[in-house]
């Protein structure tokens, strides 16, 4: 189900169970509570109580006592505090296990008796993390394409499944990029177009960018990259950085990693996969290390990306000659996220960088 389907109405409360009950029961007396502040500050921060009307990419509309509506620009509201139905916190609890399928199947159940139209876009954004962690790249672009529907100048693109490293890769491993490359150039090539909104550009320059279509990629790349700031904007001029990578050097590293820092929202954690892989090029391999385990350390919830950093960052470690360390790292990995693929990954790398420990010198 997408939100431009006609919103389910809710079931007889006789029908409903004890938990959906109770919270239709609390959440019909609850106000919200707006946080409002800026991401990138220590500054106070101020919480505004009333109803949320709407909250899309653009700003929250909020109705406070005595029935006047104001509304807050969408970078200014860090978080909103409301009631959600239980099967939401189900599905939270789920993902926080790394029990991806399992998530997505409550946050499917609670959309069904959510009305709430910003938060039925938040269960959809879940929807496509969940797809996105699992592996299924296409599945999550289409949900996020229901969600740009609604909210075309949606903040929701932390969940977009962009390309960030090259779909081929010179070393031995295969990337998540060489695995769906195909799959997600043929998904998104209609969105490489001008009358597509931005976020779907976007996504699909990503994965162009080392395909037949490349020219258009470059191309719609560098015109989001220059149009007025929002969250397709600044993706697309960290994106840009890619197209450096045959020449870098220690100035275009510096650049890329002052934008990061300046951004500090959770869309930009690819952007330190770029960092990484450009210090560990111009072999810097401390500074790359301290770059990708910025992943883990900034963007826990992006499971994959954070272990996929870590294991990287080990490999890094390695190079620079701490082996003590590049071990220390890869038993983290095969401990916390031992239900991913990266744990697998990780339990080789530790066979051979103990098996480079026993070797004769």
């Amino acid at each position: 189900m997408t939100h431009r389907q006609p919103i389910a109405r809710l079931p007889r409360p006789a029908m409903l169970s004890t938990a959906l009950v109770c919270w239709l029961a609390v959440a019909a007396a609850a106000e919200d509570v707006v946080i409002l502040g800026r991401p990138s500050k220590n500054d106070a921060r101020t919480r505004v109580a009333g109803e949320v009307l709407d909250f899309t990419g653009r700003g929250l509309r909020l109705r406070v006592a005595g029935g006047r509506e104001v509304e807050y620009p969408a970078m200014q509201v860090l978080r909103v505090e409301t009631n959600r139905i239980p099967q939401q916190a189900e599905g939270d609890k789920l993902y926080s296990q790394d029990e991806f399928a399992a998530a997505e199947d409550k946050y499917r159940a609670a959309l069904a008796h959510e009305e709430r139209a910003w938060v039925r876009r938040e269960l959809l954004a879940a929807s496509a993390r969940c797809q996105r962690e699992l592996g299924n790249w296409p599945a999550a672009a289409r949900l996020l394409a229901g969600l740009v529907a609604s909210d075309p100048d949606t903040w929701y693109l932390d969940v977009a499944p962009l390309a960030w490293e090259p779909a081929r890769n010179a070393g031995s491993e295969k990337t998540i990029e060489e695995t769906v490359a195909a799959d997600m150039q043929a998904a998104t090539s209609e969105w490489l177009v001008a009358d597509k909104p931005p976020a779907l550009q976007l996504i699909a320059a990503s994965w162009h960018l080392d395909g037949a279509r490349q020219q258009d990629a470059v191309a719609m790349l560098n015109r989001l990259a220059q149009t007025p700031a929002g969250p397709a904007t600044l993706l697309a001029s960290l994106q840009v950085y890619r197209l450096h990578f045959s020449a870098l050097s220690p100035q275009v590293l510096d650049g890329l990693q002052a934008r990061l820092e300046s951004l500090a929202m959770p869309m930009s954690a690819g952007g330190w996969l770029l960092v990484g892989r450009g210090a560990s090029r111009l072999q810097l391999y401390d500074r790359a290390a301290l770059a990708w385990l910025r992943i883990a350390a900034l963007y826990p919830e992006q499971r994959n990306l954070a272990a996929r950093g870590m294991l990287a960052a080990a490999d890094a470690l390695a190079a620079a000659d701490h082996q003590d360390e590049a071990i220390r790292l890869c038993q983290r990995v095969a401990a916390e996220y031992a239900r991913l693929d990266a744990a697998g990954d990780a339990k080789a790398r530790l066979a051979a960088l103990r098996a480079k420990e026993e070797a004769p010198p």
